[in-house]
C-alpha cells in the first residue's frame, strides 16, 4: 500500500499550461511593445515651399502594424511644441492607404510640414498599432535642422 501525499502530478498540468499561457502572452507584448516598426528613417531632400517645408525620403516598415498618429514637434523655450503636416503624398489614395504601408524598404513623401518661421529644428515621431491596445511609439527623426 503507498500513502500519496498533496497533489498527484497528472493534476497539476492545468496550472502549467495557464501559467505558460501567461508567460508567452507577456513575452509577445513586450516583443510588439519594444521592437520597433520602422527602421531606417532617412529624409533625403528637404524642399523650402510657401508656408513651411516638404520633406521626403525613405524607410524600412519591419512589421505590418497601423498608422496611429504622426506628431511633428519643434522645441521652443525648452517645451516641445506640435507643428502642421499634411500627408501630401497620399492625397489622392483612397482612405484606407493612409494608415498602412507594405512591409519593406521604401520611400515615402512628399510631406509637407508648415512653420511660422522662427522654428530652427523639427523632430518627427510616430505611433503605430500592432494588435488590440497594443500601441507602439518611435521617434524617427530628432532635431532635424531646418534648411530655408
Amino acid at each position: 500500500m503507498s500513502i500519496c501525499y498533496g497533489r498527484r502530478r497528472s493534476d497539476s498540468w492545468p496550472i502549467r499550461l495557464l501559467g505558460y499561457t501567461i508567460i508567452m502572452t507577456l513575452a509577445y507584448v513586450v516583443y510588439l511593445r519594444f521592437t520597433p516598426v520602422i527602421t531606417d528613417f532617412q529624409i533625403l531632400t528637404q524642399t523650402p515651399v510657401a508656408h513651411g517645408i516638404e520633406i521626403s525620403g525613405t524607410m524600412n516598415k519591419q512589421r505590418h502594424c497601423v498608422l496611429s498618429s504622426l506628431a511633428v514637434t519643434t522645441p521652443i523655450d525648452d517645451v516641445n511644441h506640435r507643428l502642421w503636416f499634411e500627408f501630401t503624398d497620399v492625397k489622392d489614395a483612397p482612405p484606407e492607404n493612409h494608415k498602412s504601408r507594405t512591409v519593406g524598404l521604401q520611400e515615402w513623401g512628399p510631406w509637407t510640414i508648415f512653420l511660422d518661421g522662427t522654428e530652427e529644428t523639427y523632430s518627427l515621431s510616430v505611433l503605430h498599432e500592432c494588435e488590440w491596445g497594443i500601441y507602439v511609439p518611435t521617434t524617427l527623426i530628432k532635431n532635424q535642422p531646418i534648411e530655408r
